[in-house]
């Protein structure tokens, strides 16, 4: 029996989010992520604009996938590298992804040493696109920026010795 409260998601039709109990997964909710995604093209951006000096071809986990499996993980609360040898099997996931095996520790690491300016630059040019495409679908005239300092550490740069050093500092 279908519950009022089910969708298929667009991404992948065979999957259904309802919400009439069940122990699937604790991670369930990325579904409703990777439909965003799929609807506003997240991964499609990666795929054409993520760059990174890398002159080799991954054929089992490409530099946008591993940008994206990070994505995820950490939208999943999933914020150590350590994590993805665990998640690296999880069925949830790995469907999400379409693969057997999402990337395993040591190949995040190995990306995280391509990674450089340019890289940040394609990054920050996936980020505009994606503010692009959201603004289409609803365009704003004016949006919020509430900053909320509580808990965040400051830095200020202290010349008061010899040595010049950034140090911690409490916002207020």
């Amino acid at each position: 029996m279908n519950s009022v409260q089910e969708w298929t998601m667009d991404f992948n039709p065979r999957m259904r989010v309802n919400f009439d109990g069940g122990d699937l997964t604790s991670d369930a909710g990325l579904h409703l992520y990777k439909e965003f995604d799929y609807r506003i093209g997240l991964s499609d951006a990666l795929r054409d604009q993520l760059f990174v000096h890398d002159p080799l071809l991954h054929r089992d986990h490409p530099n946008n996938d591993i940008v994206l499996q990070k994505v995820y993980q950490h939208i999943a609360g999933y914020h150590t590298d350590d994590q993805a040898e665990a998640l690296a099997v999880e069925p949830l996931l790995t469907a999400l992804f379409g693969k057997d095996r999402l990337a395993s520790q040591p190949t995040l690491s190995r990306f995280y040493d391509k990674v450089d300016i340019s890289t940040a630059k394609s990054l920050e040019s996936v980020n505009q696109t994606l503010q692009r495409r959201v603004y289409e679908i609803e365009p704003r005239k004016q949006f919020v920026f509430d900053v909320d300092s509580s808990g965040f550490v400051g830095y200020v740069y202290r010349q008061e010795c010899e040595v010049a050093e950034w140090r911690p500092c409490e916002i207020s």
